[in-house]
């Protein structure tokens, strides 16, 4: 498959760039795969990608990690190239699916790791059931660990994702972008997130191309 030539290359990005935004790259080729993206569709959005963003090298390895002191490198992204040969061994010795019932439950508590980007990269890399993404999540969330703030026990407001999105401050202003708002307005606007279809970005079978 014309992705699985892509995703080798994977391991040698490291899972942020600039101002730890994350990288992803892996989780739109996986989903540009699975709506019958071409190969050349799939080259050149990473292509485009890679430079635009700059993607940057993985940072040089630290000190060797061993199951007896992982932990010491919960969020600290130094460590990104110890932690990606310490994940990637372990999921070769115990399995990926046994690998991530083995070390989820201690990275569970950091879930907001990466703003939940790690969380989102392990949930690509088991839809493509691919081994080495596995193992590079695993390693991309300990790094990046992070816990969420206690729950207050303020009673939910709403089971509906849009009306979170439209009672959220609108504070973010268009300065000259390309976006579907003229300079000088908000996002998002009243109604745009309930309102919205799927004709309205084009159809999937389209973004693929």
């Amino acid at each position: 498959m014309a992705i699985d030539a892509i995703m080798k290359e994977m391991p040698y990005y490291s899972f942020e760039f600039e101002k730890t935004f994350a990288n992803h790259a892996p989780m739109v080729l996986v989903a540009l795969d699975r709506i019958g993206g071409s190969a050349e569709r799939l080259q050149d959005f990473f292509d485009h990608y890679r430079d635009y963003k700059h993607l940057q090298p993985v940072p040089l390895s630290v000190e060797p990690i061993h199951a007896g002191n992982w932990q010491g490198a919960l969020g600290d992204r130094q460590r990104e190239a110890d932690l990606n040969l310490f994940f990637l061994s372990e999921v070769k010795r115990l399995g990926a699916d046994e690998a991530i019932r083995h070390y989820l439950p201690f990275l569970a508590g950091g879930v907001g790791a990466s703003a939940f980007h790690a969380l989102m990269r392990l949930a690509y890399g088991l839809i493509r059931r691919d081994a080495t993404e596995i193992a590079l999540s695993l390693a991309y969330w300990t790094a990046t660990y992070l816990t969420l703030p206690p729950a207050g026990g303020a009673r939910p407001m709403t089971k509906e994702p849009a009306v979170v999105l439209e009672t959220s401050p609108r504070l973010v202003r268009c300065a000259g972008c390309r976006c579907m708002n003229c300079c000088g307005s908000t996002w998002p606007r009243p109604g745009a997130v309930r309102n919205s279809r799927p004709s309205s970005i084009g159809s999937t079978s389209t973004i693929a191309r």
